[in-house]
């Protein structure tokens, strides 16, 4: 699934920290589509 977001998280996952933010991210998204 690609989104906007794709490369961002692609480059931030370089990092321990920046791929937990990725994932914490994009639990929210998937939580938030799953509550509309």
């Amino acid at each position: 699934m690609l989104r906007p977001g794709y490369l961002v998280h692609e480059l931030a996952i370089n990092t321990p920290e920046g791929m937990a933010a990725a994932l914490r991210q994009q639990r929210a998204l998937i939580g938030s589509a799953k509550t509309r």
